[in-house]
C-alpha cells in the first residue's frame, strides 16, 4: 500500500485523468513557454525549482494549477515562495498558476493567482481563513469590490474544486 500522497494523488487522478503526476518541468517547457519565450526570457528548465504532488495545465485557460498533498507536509514560506517566482515568470507569458492544496480528508483549499503575487510580502500563508481574508482584501483593495467578499471567496472554492475534479461544467 502507498503513503498517504500516493493514495491521494491515485484518488484524484482517478477523479480527473487531465491531472498528472509526473513530468512537471517538461511539461511547463513544452506547453506553456514557446522557443521564443525561453530564448527572450533566458529560460531553461532548471529555472522552474518546484515541482508539485500533481499538476494540471489548462492550455484553453492558460492557467497551471499545482496541487499539494499536505497530509503531513504543509507547504512551508520557502516552498510558497518558490510557488510566487514561479507564478511571475509565468505572468510574462500571460499564463496564471494557481496553487490548491489537499489535505488527508481530500479537503480542496485553492489560491488564486492575486495571492500568489503577493505571497512574497506575506510572512506565512496556507490556512484557509487567512487565504480567503487575504483574497476578500485583495478583491476589495485592488478590485474595488463592492459584493460581500466570503461570498465570492467560496463560489471560486467551488469553481476551482469542480475543475480540479474533473468537471468541466461547473469549471473556470
Amino acid at each position: 500500500m502507498g503513503t498517504n500522497s500516493s493514495i491521494i494523488s491515485s484518488i484524484l487522478q482517478a477523479r480527473n485523468p487531465d491531472i498528472k503526476l509526473h513530468g512537471f518541468r517538461a511539461a511547463i517547457t513544452r506547453d506553456v513557454f514557446t522557443n521564443d519565450d525561453r530564448e527572450e526570457l533566458g529560460l531553461d528548465r532548471k529555472w522552474i525549482t518546484i515541482i508539485p504532488d500533481a499538476y494540471i495545465i489548462d492550455g484553453e485557460n492558460r492557467i497551471v494549477i499545482m496541487i499539494e498533498i499536505v497530509d503531513r507536509n504543509p507547504v512551508t514560506i520557502n516552498k510558497l515562495g518558490r510557488i510566487s517566482d514561479f507564478w511571475w515568470v509565468l505572468d510574462e507569458v500571460y499564463w496564471d498558476a494557481i496553487l490548491a492544496t489537499v489535505d488527508s480528508q481530500l479537503n480542496i483549499t485553492v489560491y488564486p493567482p492575486e495571492i500568489l503575487c503577493l505571497a512574497g510580502v506575506k510572512d506565512e500563508l496556507l490556512g484557509a481563513k487567512y487565504a480567503r481574508d487575504l483574497y476578500c482584501d485583495y478583491i476589495r483593495d485592488v478590485m474595488g469590490g463592492s459584493f460581500g467578499p466570503p461570498d465570492v471567496w467560496w463560489q471560486y472554492q467551488q469553481k476551482m474544486r469542480s475543475f480540479i475534479l474533473g468537471d468541466r461544467q461547473e469549471a473556470i
